[in-house]
């Protein structure tokens, strides 16, 4: 047997190198394929367990590697997952294919798979293949999943066993890594259940309470703020890429000046959009501004950088908002503006005085806002409450207004 399925192994390897635009018999070709590429057939490495259908458990934890740094020389062939930016999808592709119909599997994998919408075809398969599915998240600030390794993460679990369809998630989870959070971690993670049906944009929402999925039930909308933005209007609302515990939105671009002299410039990475007058500017820097924002920016996006996409889909209809309302939105802009400028510190990086806002000064400020909100989206005191504690603990803590460059 051993002998007939190295064989087949060998023919195997030819196949498969006819799909990759090889020769097989040109000897010097082929061998030097069969080593770049280094062929595994699985049917002949485990062919009790494949001709049984496949495996009855697969766990693991994939290299996250860029596909573009992969070698050019290197590629795969007939997966779905192909254009995926990264590679580990091509591992979770794969896996699902190894296991049998109602086999279980756990893979620990960047936050992307629940959060890009580069992904989505793995969300897809992901989905396709689990009646239930299980879903918790990690940050990596303050603390790191795994000491050393700066990934944002998601840990599934699948199961294709169940009659009924499932699909359960927790919050995005931050912890003190200095004083033994790590440790009760796993013993807190609590889910929530989420309506396949009613998923944002077919992402993964990373909740982990009833009031979370209410919430963000409440926002969705097929209005976004995207509509009622004007291109080129000269009433800008500014934001840096990346963020930290708070989301920083602006009238007025933040600066970087030389620390030796010279003149100031806008700093990196600031993103705009523009509104259509004065009044519709102030309620939309208030409105990102918020911590309904916020919770909505962690629940949906990589939790690392603001896109222009995840500004412009963001579900809100400044048509439906009212006057009274608009106004008070209006206002509470103007007084945010004027206490972002009061508390602008100068941050240096790489030679340069780069403008900083501490946003902690500014939180009741924005309960404020979130309280205008909270009439707009009818949220109930509980979960008005849950929004603006959010993550209270490390946004209103000790650590830095914004995240140091990894």
């Amino acid at each position: 047997m051993r002998r007939r399925l190295e064989r087949l192994g060998g023919e195997l390897d030819r196949h498969l190198a006819y799909e990759y635009g090889i020769d097989p018999d040109k000897k010097s070709a082929f061998e030097k394929w069969r080593v770049s590429h280094q062929p595994f057939h699985w049917f002949v490495e485990f062919y009790g367990i494949m001709h049984g259908g496949g495996f009855d458990v697969i766990i693991g934890n994939p290299p996250y590697l860029e596909r573009s740094k992969l070698s050019d020389s290197y590629s795969v062939r007939s997966y779905r997952t192909e254009a995926c930016r990264d590679i580990y999808a091509w591992v979770v592709e794969r896996a699902f294919h190894l296991k049998l119909p109602e086999a279980r599997i756990g893979l620990i994998i960047p936050v992307s798979l629940a959060s890009s919408e580069s992904f989505a075809v793995l969300r897809d398969i992901v989905n396709e293949h689990s009646k239930q599915l299980w879903l918790s998240h990690f940050a990596n600030r303050p603390g790191q999943l795994f000491v050393g390794a700066q990934n944002r993460l998601t840990i599934f679990l699948s199961s294709g066993s169940e009659k009924a369809k499932l699909l359960c998630s927790t919050r995005y989870h931050r912890w003190d890594a200095k004083n033994g959070e790590r440790e009760s971690l796993f013993h807190l993670l609590t889910y929530a259940k989420i309506d396949r049906e009613k998923i944002f944009h077919g992402l993964f929402p990373k909740v982990g309470t009833v009031e979370a999925v209410s919430i963000l039930n409440k926002v969705d909308g097929l209005q976004t703020l995207g509509m009622a933005l004007t291109p080129r209007a000269k009433f800008p609302v500014y934001w840096v890429r990346v963020p930290g515990y708070f989301c920083q939105f602006f009238l007025t671009p933040p600066k970087a000046r030389p620390e030796k002299g010279g003149p100031a410039c806008v700093r990196g990475e600031v993103n705009s959009i523009s509104a259509s007058d004065e009044q519709a500017r102030g309620v939309i820097h208030s409105v990102l501004n918020s911590s309904t924002y916020f919770q909505f920016f962690c629940a949906y996006t990589d939790g690392r950088h603001i896109n222009p996409s995840d500004v412009t889909a963001f579900p809100f209809d400044i048509n439906e908002v009212g006057d009274a309302l608009a106004k008070r939105l209006r206002k509470l802009s103007d007084r945010l503006d004027s206490a972002m400028k009061n508390n602008t510190v100068l941050w240096r990086k790489s030679g340069l005085l780069i403008d900083s806002v501490d946003s902690r000064p500014l939180k009741p400020i924005l309960d404020e806002i979130d309280a205008v909100l909270a009439e707009r989206y009818k949220f109930t005191l509980k979960e008005y409450d849950y929004i603006i504690n959010y993550d209270i603990k490390y946004r209103m803590g000790q650590e830095p207004a914004e995240e140091s460059p990894e």
